[in-house]
């Protein structure tokens, strides 16, 4: 297996162990700064593009965040193409090395994590920046086939990431995929439609219908089932009350920080309203994950100065933080760190998520695939712990260059289990003109 290629189903638990080891350690991959050598997201269109109606995003200006709902005399074809409007660009940072953002991250704007509409009849291909559907299968048309169930397939394009990433471009690709499920799941079911979330596809069918080949670097995540709420209606609301922001503000102002030539953080604490958002937040997204050692995630609170919470780093369980773990402090997080202090300086957040897995549990238990519910599950917490801390002017950072051993270490962890992802949490501190370039 050539270390760029990701994990093949047919590999030996050995061989899939070893590739995980290495993208679990971004320091060691050697990956050069500089160097783009993308390709193209390789889709056929099989017929004309399907452009959508212009302000689809404005539905969901009336329905406040968390628990507010689309009106339910809209049609639902129009609620399942304003769930696929969520996933469009945002905003544009005039400031920002990296443009344009969108409800979810992504490593460098990437956006590997390619967004599919599946009917009865036919297949369409979601082309975020132009605002479209591009018809990939069958030849029915979009208005009639949206009268019926709709799915929303995600599939990650490891061609969108530049090859120096090596294998991260799989756990990239794969934990962005985690977050635009979640965000989808969460969207939809704020156009007030029945949501189901699928990560067990069948990789080689779904592939084949879309016009997809497997050695063009295409790899399923996910999908997302969307039809009008029959008996026991749409996903359960998020609890808590009503923040003052409609769900179009929070996907439009969600962030992983905003800098002006180098990230910091405000000099404030995460205030006890945050926090309890984002610990109900994480227990909603983490509901039947099980636990690192049975090839889950679990995840810990590393606390510097949170309301209401001491300092240290506590296992969150049921959407509490439940007990006082051995854990690194700010500082500890700011040496595992990629980067130094004048460009990304960490140690003054308030708090941070670190989410442990264990690798060799999910090779056991899973193979390929377990290796690969793994990332979608830690992209999945974290977009629900950032949309939830957005109302309360709070960023979550998603992170993946830096070193799990010492952290490891001070986890008193299992040599298997490892953090896989750490996401510092925060105040913006940086205001500056941000560019509606919603369609």
């Amino acid at each position: 297996m050539d270390v760029l290629d990701p994990p093949q189903a047919a590999l030996s638990d050995e061989r899939l162990l070893a590739f995980a080891e290495r993208q679990a350690r971004p320091l060691l991959l050697g990956i050069p700064a500089d160097g783009d050598d993308r390709v193209p997201v390789p889709v056929e269109a099989t017929g004309p593009d399907v452009p959508l109606p212009p302000g689809l995003h404005r539905m969901l200006d009336s329905a406040p965040y968390p628990r507010g709902r689309v009106d339910s005399d809209v049609p639902v074809r129009t609620r399942v193409l304003g769930t696929i409007a969520a996933a469009a660009p945002q905003r544009f940072e005039v400031r920002s090395a990296v443009n344009p953002h969108r409800a979810y991250p992504a490593a460098h704007c990437f956006y590997s994590a390619q967004l599919f509409l599946l009917t009865a009849g036919g297949a369409w291909h979601y082309d975020a920046s132009g605002h479209l559907l591009r018809p990939v299968a069958g030849d029915a048309e979009l208005d009639r086939e949206l009268d019926g169930p709709a799915s929303l397939a995600v599939v990650c394009h490891l061609g969108s990431v530049p090859t120096r990433y090596r294998e991260l471009r799989w756990s990239l690709s794969l934990c962005e995929a985690g977050h635009l499920l979640e965000l989808l799941a969460q969207v939809g079911s704020a156009h007030r439609l029945a949501v189901r979330t699928r990560r067990d596809l069948p990789d080689a069918a779904l592939l084949d219908r879309l016009g997809l080949r497997a050695r063009d670097g295409w790899t399923p995540a996910g999908a997302v089932e969307l039809d009008a709420p029959g008996e026991g209606g749409a996903r359960p609301p998020a609890a808590g009350p009503d923040t003052g922001m409609s769900w179009a503000q929070v996907l439009f102002e969600r962030s992983a920080g905003r800098a002006n030539k180098g990230f910091s953080p405000a000099p404030v604490p995460l205030a006890a309203t945050a926090a309890e958002a984002l610990l109900a937040a994480i227990g909603r997204a983490a509901d039947g994950v099980p636990s690192a050692a049975e090839s889950g995630v679990d995840v810990v609170l590393a606390s510097r100065d949170v309301e209401g919470l001491d300092p240290g780093c506590h296992l969150i369980e049921d959407g509490r933080a439940r007990r006082r773990i051995a854990g690194p402090d700010m500082d500890a997080l700011q040496r595992s760190f990629a980067y130094p202090a004048t460009q990304m300086s960490i140690a003054g957040c308030p708090a941070a998520l670190l989410m442990i897995t264990d690798h060799a549990a999910a090779v056991r238990e899973g193979g390929e695939r377990g290796l690969r519910l793994l990332q979608l599950r830690l992209g999945a917490i974290a977009q629900a712990a950032g949309m939830a801390l957005t109302p309360h002017g709070g960023f979550l950072r998603p992170a993946r260059s830096f070193d799990p051993d010492p952290l490891a270490a001070a986890l008193r962890l299992e040599p298997t289990r490892l953090p896989a992802y750490v996401a510092p949490l925060g105040v913006n501190r940086f205001t500056d003109l941000l560019l509606d370039v919603r369609r």
